[in-house]
């Protein structure tokens, strides 16, 4: 690195920063690492154009909320699927997206012996042709719902059919476009054909290949000669070491022809306003622990040696103190372990993919006849040759109220009568345990109790710690990051011919990135009682300079 970039910082960025605000092109994109001031430069040039309206788009919901705050005055803000949810409910008026549809759709096939298959991938690949997708919108008809890939294929095809308009801007900027699939790509073209568009990326940090995105999208916009490029060099949320050995890592792992089509980019430390995390933090933390209890008594003993100005600093400006990534293996564990011993833990393990009665009464209670709501209902009581005769029979346009029995219409309406009347009596509640069994709690809780009953109260003396899986941590930043798991054939995980892939590399760079003060890589020699492992090739990319290796940890380090 230039000792150039190492002075005048302010300026340099401020130069930056101008280049892309004084821009005439309509046509921008500008690939960035991690906390380069890609929000805020959207809010620079979203005030510079004068105009409210804008339109920010990004794939991940945990940064509306801070694209909201810095500059949702002056532009819409929103998820790129909840932009094409509103622009389908203008098109087709009220629209029911249901996450978990495609998981019926699937089911839906299976009961009629279909091998048809991986209808998201064909959403996501553009595979117009394909018998899978004309399967999936005729239920999606017959449901009155659509999942996050249909409502943007429905909305696409209307625009290149004319059947609808697409709103004009002012200003577009989409964030993330590395993690976009072909599907959503095909929208932008679209969205972008009559407006001013920025387009932000950065190819190293594409981990959701698996749901059809391709880093090879924001590469071929970069080359394609169309747009103005630009650049944002200086990193302001990580100190000095996590830049320069990510910067390393990067190097090395290109070096041996791994990220081979990579955008190259400057990535710089933004040394003022670091003095303390540079001086306090000047190195990575390395360690092996002998199994998960003594990685968890690891962790909970360095939370309890942060200081109690990083833990305010935290709180007043609303990111979590430590953050733990690692795969679910790790993390159920130690959340485990850290919800007895903080108060402000959290750990999230949901898939928008499953659904139960709640989601089937949401429905119900918004319209009786919701083919879709009986159809979840009937999923999880009625038995699997049943559920074949309804599924053939409503393939003929038959309702699903028409296709129950009376018994079962009965009990279930009676549900939906207590949800409405919205009175959690002691007879109400004896009715839905009778009717619902196990189930009646989670129903009861949903419906039933105040919001101010289930939130917590945040204790502020206390760190808040978020457990999440690399592709989770996506959007965030904390202060002390501990990655976990760092074992040989966990991360990363190892192909059968000995190659790594490139999205390996791209989840360890996100989750090294993620930390404002402090980072800890830690290995597992035993995973529960299972045999030794190796620790994470990994950790060998990482210059010894950047490291303070405490070696291996096990029980005698931590007598209580």
């Amino acid at each position: 690195m230039s000792d150039d970039f190492l002075e005048n910082q302010k300026d340099k960025r401020d130069e930056y920063l101008r280049l892309i605000i004084n821009s005439q092109s309509n046509k921008k994109i500008i690939v960035a690492g991690p906390g380069t001031g890609k929000t805020y430069t959207f809010k620079q040039l979203l005030r510079a154009s004068g105009n409210t309206n804008n339109l920010a788009l990004t794939f991940i919901r945990k940064l509306v909320a801070d694209m909201e705050e810095s500059f949702g005055d002056i532009a819409e803000v929103k998820t790129f699927h909840a932009y094409c949810k509103k622009l389908l409910h203008i098109r087709n008026g009220r629209i029911v997206l249901a996450p978990y549809l495609t998981k019926v759709i699937e089911e839906d096939a299976a009961l009629l012996g279909s091998q048809l298959s991986n209808f998201d991938n064909k959403f996501q690949t553009l595979d117009e042709s394909s018998r899978e997708i004309a399967f999936y919108l005729g239920r999606g008809d017959y449901y009155e719902a659509v999942s996050f890939n249909d409502s943007v294929y429905r909305l696409y095809r209307y625009v290149k059919k004319g059947d609808f308009e697409l709103p004009v801007f002012n200003q577009i900027v989409i964030d993330e476009f590395q993690d976009f699939n072909a599907l959503e790509v095909a929208f932008i073209q679209e969205l972008g054909k009559n407006s001013p568009i920025l387009i932000v990326g950065d190819d190293d940090q594409a981990v959701y290949i698996n749901r059809g995105s391709s880093p090879e999208h924001l590469r071929q916009k970069y080359k394609s000669g169309e747009y103005e490029k630009f650049e944002l060099p200086f990193c302001s949320r990580s100190p000095r070491v996590i830049v320069e050995a990510t910067s390393s890592f990067i190097q090395y792992v290109h070096n041996r022809g791994k990220l081979r089509s990579r955008i190259d980019k400057k990535f710089i430390p933004y040394l003022e306003d670091k003095e303390y995390e540079n001086k306090i933090y000047p190195k990575i933390i390395k360690a092996t622990t002998s199994n998960i209890l003594i990685l968890s008594k690891y962790i909970e003993s360095e939370i309890n040696k942060i200081p109690d100005i990083d833990i305010k600093e935290a709180h007043q400006n609303k990111y979590p103190c430590v953050l733990i990534v690692g795969k679910t293996q790790f993390l159920n564990p130690l959340a485990k372990f850290l919800k007895d011993r903080y108060s402000n833990t959290r750990f999230s393990k949901s898939s928008p993919n499953d659904y139960s009665y709640i989601d089937a009464y949401k429905l119900l209670k918004a319209r009786d006849g919701s083919n879709l709501g009986w159809r979840l209902l009937a999923q999880l009581e009625y038995s699997k040759k049943e559920m074949r005769e309804i599924i053939k029979r409503s393939l003929k346009g038959i309702s699903m109220i028409e296709l129950l029995t009376p018994e079962f219409l009965e009990k279930h309406q009676r549900v939906v009568e207590i949800l409405r009347s919205e009175k959690n009596t002691p007879q109400n509640e004896t009715c839905l345990k009778t009717i619902l069994g196990e189930n009646a709690d989670e129903v009861i809780s949903y419906f039933f109790l105040d919001a101010e009953d289930i939130i917590q109260e945040i204790d502020e003396t206390q760190p808040i710690i978020m457990l999440s899986t690399f592709e989770g941590c996506k959007g965030l930043s904390a202060g002390h990051v501990f990655i976990v798991g760092l074992n040989e054939n966990i991360v990363p995980k190892i192909r059968a011919n000995g190659e790594i892939s490139d999205i390996e590399y791209c989840k360890f760079i996100v989750a090294l990135t993620r930390t404002r003060k402090k980072c800890h890589l830690l290995s597992n020699l035993y995973h529960f009682r299972s045999q030794k492992h190796r620790s994470s090739p990994f950790l060998n990319l990482i210059p010894q300079q950047y490291l303070k290796d405490l070696g291996y940890l096990s029980k005698k380090d931590f007598n209580d």
